[in-house]
């Protein structure tokens, strides 16, 4: 089985995984948790981390998936093989547990995850995000981790270097 980047239309997040619930469906929905300040005390509130974008998992042809759950569009194209592009299990656990733990440490970058890819690469020894691999980059004089989710590229922040090895 294998996930998917999939564009959705404009029906509400309930209705669209209430749809996908009742296909039998396995989805994931990035939610970010954010906390606010409501009068004198801090609240959390969930929202939507891509608006337009669910992660759909799936054996079966991800046109036929789409074509019977009302609310999805189409799937995201990777450019290389113009095929719908396809998330790894390892990508997708590595973005979940990135989300987990805090979502405020994810920030997704308008560059492809191919830009990264001869910087060093590395592991995160313990702490929050261990196991997580990816490169270490620089981004606004602050060390981070990019990792990748097919060929989009999430920069990671909150680590400190002595809790990375290097693995290439």
């Amino acid at each position: 089985m294998s996930w998917y980047v999939v564009y959705r239309g404009k029906p509400q997040k309930d209705l669209l995984t209430h749809n996908l619930d009742e296909a039998g469906v396995t989805y994931f929905v990035p939610i970010q948790v954010t906390e606010r300040l409501v009068g004198d005390r801090m609240e959390e509130f969930k929202e939507i981390l891509i608006s337009n974008i669910i992660f759909i998992k799936t054996e079966n042809s991800i046109y036929n998936v789409i074509t019977a759950v009302d609310g999805l569009r189409y799937p995201l194209i990777d450019v290389l093989t113009k095929r719908p592009a396809i998330v790894s299990d390892r990508e997708m656990d590595q973005f979940q547990k990135v989300l987990q733990v805090r979502s405020a440490h994810a920030q997704f970058l308008a560059d492809p995850f191919s830009k990264f890819a001869n910087h060093p690469k590395v592991r995160v020894k313990a702490g929050m995000f261990e196991g997580l691999e990816g490169h270490v980059v620089r981004i606004r004089k602050n060390r981070q981790i990019v990792i990748s989710l097919s060929d989009i590229a999430i920069a990671v922040s909150g680590i400190h270097y002595t809790l990375l090895e290097i693995i290439e």
